[in-house]
């Protein structure tokens, strides 16, 4: 099957959108984690993160 420039251009297009998304979400999940984890007693983490 034969490459196209659009089909060229699509995937380059949502490979790029795909891992500014990943980025995104790593910037938001990672500082989540370390609040979480700063705010509660060593202990109640098991709580914290299972709910």
């Amino acid at each position: 099957m034969p490459l196209t420039v659009a089909g060229v251009f699509v995937s380059t297009l949502t490979a790029a959108l795909w891992a500014l998304i990943g980025a995104g979400m790593a910037m938001i999940v990672t500082p989540t984690g370390k609040v979480l984890r700063r705010s509660v007693d060593p202990a109640g983490i098991p709580e914290v993160v299972d709910s």
